[in-house]
Order: structure tokens, then C-alpha cells, then sequence
């Protein structure tokens, strides 16, 4: 769908042979779906025209929102003779809102001025039309909702029918239920009805939601609809597919190659129980009985790829898939099977408590790669070769200068040849660095972080493109519909007016390139890409290996697997095959490029790495991905002619792993052996495993207990080797490895004052068995300090002593385990 055009002759009133004066076209501006808006979230508003004439009118209405915004949001309506037409205007809340008490409530009111103006163009340039009160502008209030969270629904059915809408009645009590539950007091304006299953074709419809609940497939025939729901989930939204009331089709729509799931048949239920099952190794499955007078619908399916968390007699009854920064949830069972006495049930509250939350806002790359450009666009430093022949050159000269000063015993020059000499090639370089700087031709450098899911053809992205041009330019920036752009910087202090079109895609005006000056373009989008990129991982008996198809292998460089609290693997490709890369060995910490020399370019990259990979950054996730450098995608936004055009792309991809074929020998890099702690209550308090890090600076001795889970598509197996590397400080210590054999740990190997790295290989079979969850139990024990040992024996006035000692410090550094064995 695109605009929704409501056409009806209006004609002119006649009375005798007078003719009725008919009012000019006008444009008016209202909301659109949702009464109340977010800060800081892109949201929508409707346009709608009114045109009484007998000739076809284009009408521009502008808004700008805010006090102090010189962004203005224009809409350029096309509205034929004779009608009236309502269609989109896309707009950004800003951050800052205002407030005021309403009549009658104790509560401030939030809200933002939105001032609307109509125009029209002349020879002259733009003029305003009055508005329906005489005036130019208008201005109104857009009213903010403080809600923790925002869910909008797609249940209303689309045809109407007695079944039809009692079941939407109970979905709705079941939403309500569950949304009381979780606010507990808080302002609750209410669920947002997408007005039957229309969404507007604008690029981010839907930012101003946190969840969407679709139970019907009225949405799912919308093309444009369908991209725009895509896109929200992408960028973190909170999907729930209720399974029982969509097709197999529909739902296939909407995942394209994602769909986890297959349709076995639909069944009645009276009495049952819902299973939730344990999220954590150390928990326990929960279950809670059910039981109807009138039987409840459940479909049951078979689940591929998604998490499930939720059974019912053995089928799953709710499982969870994550798509780029989103998840959907999916249950089976009907909305009504999770209720108790009308109530929330226990199940349904553990889902609730994931699935109604704040959405997180992406990681916002724009600063991070702002700098790198920065350092492409605008200059062109002199070659390592050059610099080196100019110095080279220089001394010669002083020293065959000073050869034959010596030999004319006329040394004492040589203090006027050396800073003259110095000057010259100073010279020389300056010369040359200006010249190079004045023939930098006009260019667009591009960076990108590119973000995929498994098995599903749209790609996150975010883009910042430096523009450079040396003589004073408008221009001309265009986006399409998938995304977003934003212009950083001030234009000189001039206005900007984003005007969107029927497709949601915007052109920019009054917008100008200074001469001689870097300005950046910050773009979001989640593009259409033609096939999915999928990174298959496998385990082998030489190591590791990653297949990667839908995204061109020969274009990427400087491959390797990275992940958030794991050691990274490097990647080299294959000889017989570019589309397979296989490990290269583990990266030290902070370094991301193997080669023992890095070329300029790759210096860019690994510092670039280095600062997403600091706290706060978000790039690296907790699942192992392939991350590689490409080309740029091409996300829609246009420059006009005139430059050239270079730039890169970061992609992350994360893993899919191939099942290990029974009786087949494989090795697991330290980078897939994910550390936990023990399932005993003996865990480890020097490790905290969602970072992956270790306290350091420790006094008193410890033990630190340590869960090495090996990777499910080995299991299951037989080890033979687990390969241990510590990297510990602990002078004046003993350090000691033990194994769990028999039900208990056993010293292994023990280490006196270690100093940095030091290794062990278990290889005795009773030292390698997996507890029932499939993980390898080791434990660290580290001593007292020698100080303390050798300060005297256990008497009153010797622990007095012991106490004052000056202790040495110790502390992990990491502790990385690789595994061999065969899949049984």
C-alpha cells in the first residue's frame, strides 16, 4: 500500500445562475494511529487534503516540532479536482519535552509545540497560505507519553464476524491482563490499534512502539507493511506472532528464509500442563496444570532454530527467535489456555516479563566512525617511500658534505650545511604535502556497520558518509524508503526541510557542501539484500572452518571470529575454495588483524576494533559472529554527481554451527568453549562469565571453580585432549589445576610463582567426563602468600603477625581451554 486516496466529487454549489465562491485547496495536519508520541522516536502524522476546485492542486504543508529546531518536516500532496486525500508525514521527537499540569490531574501533561504552515510557490520563492483561522502558521500541542513501554496491536480481524470477534476480545483481555500485571501503577494510556492492520509507508512507522502484537494476516498481504515490521524488529523491537491465529503463510511472509517453525495440525484441550522449561543449567523445570470447560485451541508445530520455552504434552507451546537486535516470541496456545481463573498464569508471567520491556535503542556507531573517516577524506599523505628517499637524500649530503669538508679542513661548516640541509627536505615535504592537499578531489568517503541474521535476506545498517568538496556546492541529498538520514552539524545556521514522497523517501533542501570542509551524513536503514548471509560453522579434525554464502567471499578481508567475553580467532581463506575460511590461530587481546606488520589500512581497522570493542559500545555480542570488511551496500541515499566515491563496510555476521557427524574427530578453538560457573554451589567469585572477566589484585587465597561447556553440535562426544592456557600472576604462590574424577577434584598439575603463561594438557579419560548439562569441571587453587606461610605458626600472637604481612597480589589475566575428542 501507499497513500490511502479517498476520492468523492464535491463539485460547486449552484443557486439559480450563481455560482458559490469554492474555498482554495487546503492541507491539515493531525496524528496518525497512536494519540501520544515518544522523545527521542521517530513518529507519524497524517496530512490530509481538501480540494473543492475543479483543477488539481499540489499543496506543501511543513511542521517543524519543537521550540528550537530548524529542521523542518515537509509533505508535498498531490490532491485531484473535486476530492479529498490523506496520506504521511514522518517526523522526529526531540529529546527535550515540555510540561504542564492539565485540568483537574495532579500529573504533569508532557508535550512538544508542533507549528504547521502551508505554502506555496511563486516566482518570488515560498509563501505562506493562511490556515483556516487566517493566519500563517498554527501551532498545537503533540502530547508524550511517560509509559516504561508502548505495544501496539494487529488483532482486529478483517472481516468481521461473531468468532472472529470474540476472539479478538479475548486477546485483548489477555494483553490487558498481562500489561496490569507489569506496570504496577504506572501511566497506562492504553494499547495502540494499528487501525486494521494498515501501517503507513513511512521509514520508521512503528519506532515509537517497544512490542507489536500481530493476530491476524491482514497486515501480512501489505508489502511495504510487511518491510516496515522487518525493519522495526530489526532495529530491537519485541515481535509476539500469535501462531494459532495466522497461516503458515502469512507467518512465512513476514520471517522469509527465518521461518523456525512447520504446521503439524490444530488440536482441543481440556485439561493439560504447561511446562516451562529451566533457562539456566542450574534450575529446574516449572509446571503448572490447566483445566477448561470449554476446550482451547493449540496448533502444533515443529520448531527449527528457535529457543523454546514453553510445552505442552511435548509440543512446543511458546518459543522465542531472535532477529538482528529484535525477538519475536511465538505461542501456540491459544490466548485463552493462559489464563487461570481469568487471570495471568505463572507460565504467561515469565513470558510477559521478557517480552514487555523497554526496547533497546541500537548501538549508535556515528562518532566512531565519523573519526576513521576523517582521517581518508580531505588529504593524501606523502608515501612511506617518498618521505624515506627525501631523509635518505638528506644524508648523503651532510654525510658526503662532511667528507669533503673534512678533507678541505673545513669542518667547522658542517654546522651551517646540517640545518640547511634540514630545511631543504622540510621544504621539500611541505611542498609536497600542500600540493597533495590541493589536488584532493571532491569525495564521498562511506564507513558502515553492517549487522545480518541467520537465514534472513535484510541487513541492518548503519552508514556515515564524509563529504569533501573544494568549491561551494548545494547539496542534493536523497534517501529512499528504507531508511533514515541525518545531516550532523549545523549548515551555517540555515534551516533544512526534509520532504517526504509517496514511496516514504525524502529529498533535502537548503542544504550546501562548504568549500574545503568535511561534513558528515549519518544514515540508518535495513535493506532488502538478495539472498541471506549465513557464516556456517563446523568443527573438524584440523580445527575450525566457516563456510559463508549469499555475501561475495572474495571481497572480504581481514576475517575473524569475534565474540563478547571470548578470546577471538583468526581466519585465513581456504586454497581450494574462496568461500571457506578456516581458524589461524587465537588473537591476543586488543588485536584483531594476525599479520605481524600491518599496513596502514589495517591500522585504521584495528584501532577502529580496539574502540568498539570498549564498554559501552555494544558491537561485539555474546554469541561468537563472523566479522569481516567488504565493500559498501548501496542503502539508497544519493549525493548528486560530481565525486568520487570510496568507502568500506564492517559486517558482522553471527554463527550457525553444523552438527559434527557421528564418530568424526574434532578440535574446538578456545573461542567456542564458553567459561561458566560450576552447577554446585562451589562457583566461582573471580569470574564474572557475562564479561568474560577476571578480578585481579587479590590478597587471600581461593579457589576458583570453572564450567567449560563444549559447543552442542559436537555433542554428544568422548574427549580425549582439553588443552589448558593460564595466564596468572601469583609470585610467592602455589598454583594448583585439578580435574573432577569420581566425584571429586584432583590436583592435576601445580605451578610455584607463576609469572604469565603456563599450560597443561588433560588427557587421562577420567579427567575428561562432561557432567549431565555437557560441561568439562575444573578448579584453580591458589595458595596463601609466602610471606604469610613463613610469618610463624598458628598461635594467637603468630595470626596477629600473619595478619600485618605484606601480601603479594595475584589475579587471572584469562584462562582459554580447547578441546579434541570424537562425536558420538
Amino acid at each position: 500500500m501507499s497513500d490511502a486516496t479517498k476520492d468523492c466529487a464535491l463539485g460547486q454549489e449552484q443557486s439559480g445562475n450563481q455560482v458559490t465562491s469554492v474555498p482554495e485547496p487546503t492541507v491539515t495536519v493531525a496524528n496518525a494511529g497512536a494519540s501520544r508520541h515518544v522523545a527521542g522516536r521517530w513518529s507519524t502524522l497524517s496530512v490530509n487534503g481538501l480540494n473543492k476546485t475543479s483543477q488539481d492542486a499540489e499543496e506543501m504543508s511543513v511542521v517543524t516540532v519543537g521550540t528550537t529546531s530548524k529542521l523542518q518536516y515537509g509533505r508535498r500532496l498531490w490532491v485531484p479536482a473535486g476530492s479529498k486525500r490523506q496520506s504521511w508525514l514522518a517526523i522526529q521527537i526531540p529529546e527535550s519535552a515540555e510540561t504542564s499540569m492539565s485540568n483537574g490531574s495532579q500529573v504533569p501533561e508532557m508535550y512538544t509545540e508542533l507549528t504547521t504552515m502551508q505554502l506555496k510557490e511563486t516566482g518570488d520563492g515560498e509563501e505562506f497560505k493562511s490556515n483556516a483561522v487566517g493566519m500563517p502558521k498554527g501551532k498545537r500541542r503533540l502530547l508524550l507519553s511517560s509509559e516504561a513501554y508502548r505495544t501496539g496491536t494487529l488483532i482486529s480481524p478483517r472481516k468481521n464476524s461473531l468468532q472472529a470477534e470474540y476472539d479478538a476480545g479475548v486477546i485483548m483481555r489477555t494483553l490487558y491482563e498481562i500489561s496490569d500485571s507489569q506496570r504496577a501503577g504506572a501511566q497506562d494510556l492504553g494499547m495502540v490499534d494499528l487501525n486494521r492492520g494498515f501501517i503507513p509507508p513511512t521509514p520508521r512507522p512503528l519506532d515509537a512502539l517497544d512490542q507489536l502484537v500481530i493476530a491476524n494476516d491482514a497486515v501480512l498481504d501489505d508489502t511495504v507493511g510487511v518491510r516496515r515490521i522487518r525493519s522495526w524488529l530489526n532495529r530491537g523491537g519485541r515481535l509476539w506472532v500469535m501462531v494459532d491465529q495466522i497461516s503458515a503463510s502469512s507467518a512465512r511472509k513476514l520471517l522469509g528464509d527465518a521461518m523456525c517453525y512447520s504446521v503439524v495440525d490444530d488440536v482441543e484441550l481440556n485439561d493439560y500442563e504447561i511446562c516451562v522449561r529451566a533457562q539456566h543449567s542450574s534450575a529446574k523445570d516449572e509446571f503448572t496444570e490447566m483445566s477448561f470447560d470449554n476446550s482451547v485451541s493449540m496448533r502444533r508445530v515443529i520448531v527449527d532454530g528457535g529457543e523454546i520455552v514453553c510445552e505442552v504434552d511435548g509440543w512446543p507451546a511458546a518459543f522465542w527467535k531472535s532477529v538482528g537486535q529484535g525477538e519475536i516470541l511465538f505461542t501456540t496456545l491459544n490466548a485463552r489456555g493462559w489464563l487461570t481463573e481469568a487471570k495471568i498464569s505463572p507460565p504467561l508471567q515469565s513470558l510477559a516479563g521478557r517480552f514487555f520491556v523497554t526496547k533497546l535503542e541500537p548501538p549508535q556507531y556515528g562518532e566512531a566512525v565519523s573519526e576513521v573517516l576523517d582521517g581518508e577524506i580531505g588529504y593524501r599523505i606523502p608515501s612511506r617511500r617518498l618521505v624515506a628517499s627525501v631523509l635518505f637524500l638528506q644524508a648523503i649530503l651532510v654525510v658526503f658534505g662532511g667528507g669533503w669538508l673534512l678533507w678541505k679542513k673545513q669542518l667547522q661548516r658542517l654546522a651551517v650545511l646540517v640545518p640547511i640541509s634540514s630545511v631543504v627536505a622540510m621544504g621539500i615535504l611541505v611542498s609536497v604535502g600542500k600540493q597533495n592537499t590541493a589536488q584532493v578531489p571532491s569525495t564521498i568517503a562511506t564507513g558502515q556497520i553492517v549487522r545480518t541474521t541467520p537465514d534472513s535476506a535484510t541487513a541492518g545498517v548503519t552508514s556515515v558518509s564524509a563529504i569533501y568538496s573544494q568549491e561551494q556546492r548545494p547539496l542534493p541529498l536523497s534517501s529512499n524508503g528504507d531508511g533514515t538520514t541525518e545531516l550532523l552539524g549545523e549548515n551555517q545556521g540555515r534551516s533544512e526541510r526534509i520532504v517526504w514522497n509517496d514511496a516514504g523517501g525524502a529529498d533535502w533542501y537548503f542544504v550546501d557542501q562548504p568549500p574545503g570542509v568535511v561534513q558528515h551524513v549519518n544514515s540508518e536503514a535495513v535493506v532488502e539484500i538478495e539472498q541471506p548471509w549465513n557464516a556456517i560453522g563446523r568443527f573438524t579434525p584440523e580445527g575450525f572452518e566457516v563456510s559463508v554464502k549469499g555475501l561475495n567471499a572474495g571481497i572480504c578481508e581481514d576475517a575473524f571470529i569475534g565474540g563478547f567475553g571470548t578470546v577471538d580467532l583468526s581466519l585465513v581463506k581456504a586454497e581450494e575454495n574462496e568461500n571457506v575460511f578456516r581458524g589461524n590461530g587465537l588473537l591476543a587481546d586488543g588485536r584483531f588483524i594476525s599479520s605481524t606488520v600491518l599496513s596502514e589500512r589495517q591500522q585504521m581497522r584495528q584501532g577502529f576494533l580496539q574502540e568498539l570493542s570498549g564498554r559501552g559500545v555494544d558491537f561485539f555480542t555474546r554469541e561468537p559472529s563472523l566479522i569481516t570488511w567488504a565493500k559498501p551496500l548501496d542503502i539508497g541515499v544519493r549525493f548528486g554527481e560530481g565525486y568520487e566515491h570510496v568507502g568500506w563496510s564492517l559486517v558482522s555476521m553471527p554463527l550457525r554451527f553444523e552438527k559434527t557427524k557421528q564418530g568424526t574427530a574434532f578440535r574446538v578453538p578456545a573461542t567456542f568453549v564458553r567459561q561458566g560457573p560450576l552447577l554446585t554451589d562451589s562457583g566461582s567469585q573471580f569470574f564474572n562469565p557475562s564479561t568474560g572477566e577476571w578480578l585481579d589484585e587479590l590478597v587471600k587465597p581461593g579457589q576458583v571453580g570453572v564450567r567449560c561447556v563444549v559447543p552442542q553440535s559436537v555433542m554428544p562426544c568422548d574427549l580425549s585432549v582439553a588443552t589448558i592456557e593460564l595466564d596468572i600472576k601469583a609470585p610467592g604462590r602455589t598454583v594448583s589445576l585439578k580435574g573432577f574424577s569420581d566425584g571429586e577434584f584432583r590436583t592435576l598439575k601445580q605451578w610455584e610463582s607463576p609469572l604469565g603463561v603456563v599450560e597443561y594438557s588433560i588427557d587421562a579419560p577420567g579427567f575428561l567426563s562432561l557432567d549431565e548439562a555437557g560441561g568439562l569441571r575444573l578448579l584453580i587453587d591458589v595458595s596463601e602468600s609466602d610471606e604469610v606461610e613463613n610469618s610463624g605458626d598458628e598461635t594467637n600472637d603468630a595470626k596477629v603477625k600473619r595478619d600485618e604481612v605484606v601480601r603479594n597480589l595475584w589475579g587471572i589475566e584469562t584462562l582459554n581451554v580447547s578441546l579434541e575428542g570424537v562425536s558420538k
